[in-house]
């Protein structure tokens, strides 16, 4: 198994660790980006407490502005995964800071746990953020009709990075990409 060095900056964006309450930034980033089915604020940061294995804010280095929030969660040990969420500010999507904090967030999975594969979900709404990743990524499951999402019911499509693969291609790019801050 490689090693991985847990990068959490570039020279464009930076995660911060988040606390519990930090979900509050997360609420307001999904009704931003149109989930108009959420539950109420309460609700939603009681919902989001457990099951998180690491959260954090993504901020710009420039300002400091927080543009989004990433998780990982949902983490099976005995079966090696555990599920990814990033969530980016609208104003920011078409910037490349999602791609970048997306980066950062996998190879932390992969560089602080043995998972085997790191999981995440999306919708056809947001595959032109993608670009062309979605096409290199192993799809795993398409969950027909499963989110209400901007006035309508979307499929959910579930895909899967895996550390080979990290392993060969992901840690050369996020080394390159990623600023290193030796204590």
């Amino acid at each position: 198994m490689t090693l991985f060095f847990p990068y959490l900056e570039t020279k464009r964006i930076r995660l911060v660790p988040a606390a519990e309450q930090d979900a509050r930034i997360l609420y307001g980033l999904l009704l931003r980006l149109g989930m108009a089915s959420l539950p109420t604020l309460d609700e939603f940061m009681k919902a989001t407490a457990g099951g998180v294995a690491a959260r954090f804010l993504v901020q710009r280095q420039d300002d400091g502005e927080t543009v989004g929030y990433s998780s990982l969660h949902q983490m099976v040990p005995a079966a090696g995964h555990v599920e990814a969420g990033i969530y980016l500010d609208p104003e920011h999507i078409r910037s490349g800071l999602g791609a970048e904090a997306s980066t950062l967030t996998l190879n932390y999975a992969f560089a602080t746990w043995n998972v085997r594969k790191v999981y995440f979900q999306t919708t056809e709404a947001s595959f032109d953020d993608f670009g062309p990743l979605l096409d290199v990524l192993t799809k795993e499951a398409v969950l027909p009709n499963h989110v209400f999402f901007r006035g309508r019911l979307w499929d959910v499509h579930i895909y899967a990075v895996y550390r080979e693969e990290w392993e060969q291609t992901g840690e050369t790019f996020v080394s390159r990409l990623a600023l290193r801050r030796d204590p």
